[in-house]
Order: C-alpha cells, then structure tokens, then sequence
C-alpha cells in the first residue's frame, strides 16, 4: 500500500487528450505542477460513467499509485474556508446540515442548477431547480403530489401521441386558451355545459346540429 498523497490546487482541466485528467499544484509547498492525472470517479467505462471534473482553483487530494510517486490520482474534493460547502436555500433547517438530522442529498453545479434528495421526516422530496430558480420539477411526498412550475414558457412535445389521464382534469387560463388541429372532437359520455359572459360565435363549411 501506498501512503504518498498531498492537497493540490487544481490549475489546468483542459486536457488535451480529452480524458478529463487535471493539472494540479501542490498547497502550501512549491509551485511545482504535476503532469496530467486522471481523476478517480464512481463509474467510468467507454463512453459512459459519472463525469464530475473539478474546476480550476478547486482543492483536491492527490495520491501516488505506485511506489515511486510517478503516477498519481486525485481522489476526491475538499471543502475549505476559501472554498465552503453549497446550500440549496430549500430548507434552513437542513442546510448544511443546522438541525443535525443529515437529510440532505444534492447536487449543485457553478451556475446554481440542483438536483436534491431531501429526507427531512414528513416532508421528503425531490426537487429539480433551476439556476435562476423558476423553473422546478419536484415530488413532494407531503403534498402526495407533483409539480411543474416555471415563471417561463413550457413546450410539451412529442412526436407520438399524449396522453393525459386522471379523475378530474382542470385547464385555466388567464388570458386566452387555444386548441388547433387538423380534427378536432369533444364527447361527452354525460352532461356537457358550455358557457360564455359574451358572446357565442360558431363558424364552419356546414353546421349540423343533432
């Protein structure tokens, strides 16, 4: 077993043989950089696996993988005072894990996006946000619901058909709703209301009225 390892400063990961390696620098020693080493991920395999590349400046821990300290591979990320772990802003209480209870399981990139796992008891959840924060995909088990919000445009598409099914279906707008096609049918196995505070206007080539 090898025991050589050090903290590095990440400088470089632009690798120019695209195998997502790193150039680090050692901390608090000399400004030596090392060549480019790979990376240590959970999964990696040809054309797949879990692609998590520090950025530059970020902390990591570097270790030798032979006895002569030639090859060497940084296995993990540091948290520091220059460099505090993230929050998601979601739930104080849980955050940084303030209550203790370690309930929280994220992931959040540079530009804010995240993806969390939150066990707080009674109001688990998984909630997709985006950097901006408006726009969020979340199961929240408290509310046996799911919801799609955004304070955007939302396009839904498909090249085949969509279905959409429930006990009781609701559709509101607050301006104006329109439905096209190149046919269009309403049925009805009971009652069927239509009504309008203005007026009524029906056109077409024929109108057959049953």
């Amino acid at each position: 077993m090898f025991s050589y390892y050090f903290l590095g400063k990440v400088t470089d990961n632009q690798d120019p043989d695209s195998l997502n390696r790193i150039r680090v620098s050692k901390i608090g020693e000399d400004e030596s950089v090392t060549d480019w080493i790979p990376v240590i991920t959970p999964y990696a395999g040809n054309d797949t696996g879990l692609s998590l590349l520090p950025d530059v400046d970020d902390q990591v821990l570097v270790v030798s993988l032979d006895e002569h300290n030639i090859r060497k591979a940084a296995i993990g990320g540091l948290w520091s005072n220059e460099a505090a772990p993230p929050s998601t802003g979601e739930n104080s209480d849980a955050d940084l894990n303030q209550d203790g209870n370690n309930s929280l399981r994220f992931f959040k990139s540079r530009s804010g996006s995240m993806v969390i796992f939150d066990d707080t008891e009674g109001e688990e959840k998984i909630q997709i946000i985006s950097s901006d924060g408006k726009s969020r995909f979340e199961f929240l088990n408290a509310d046996e619901m799911v919801s799609l919000t955004t304070e955007n445009d939302l396009t839904i598409g498909a090249k085949g058909v969509i279905s959409i099914q429930a006990e009781e279906i609701e559709i509101n707008s607050k301006k104006q709703l329109n439905l096209t096609g190149e046919e269009f049918q309403i049925a009805a196995k009971k009652a069927m209301d239509i009504t309008s505070d203005q007026d009524i206007t029906v056109k077409g080539s024929g109108i057959a009225l049953n």
